[in-house]
């Protein structure tokens, strides 16, 4: 049996790559860069809203859900659908990816 998934993905010549992750608490709202590549990101403790100009509405996201972008724009990953996206980034910060920590 062939696995529709892979044969697609296959065709488009996809590729697999880790970007990083977002750890987030309280009340916040984040506006991100349209993806160059196709983008799949899941949800794996918690809940959040995802909006895109592809988007009627916003979607709640829970645990255990994905999503997939393939030419959406920007998007915006909050807490609540009400919230404007806080555009300077000045919370956004790394970590150290070696040690498996969040900053």
């Amino acid at each position: 049996m062939v696995d529709v998934l892979s044969a697609v993905l296959s065709l488009v010549h996809a590729r697999g790559s880790v970007s990083g992750r977002l750890r987030a608490g309280g009340e916040w709202s984040l506006i991100l860069p349209a993806p160059e590549n196709p983008k799949f990101n899941a949800v794996v403790k918690g809940q959040c809203w995802l909006a895109t100009d592809a988007l009627e509405a916003p979607v709640r996201l829970a645990e255990g859900d994905g999503f997939l972008l393939v030419d959406s724009g920007p998007y915006t990953l909050s807490s609540s659908p009400d919230l404007p996206p806080d555009k300077s980034q000045r919370r956004v910060r790394g970590g150290d990816r070696r040690r498996g920590d969040d900053r």
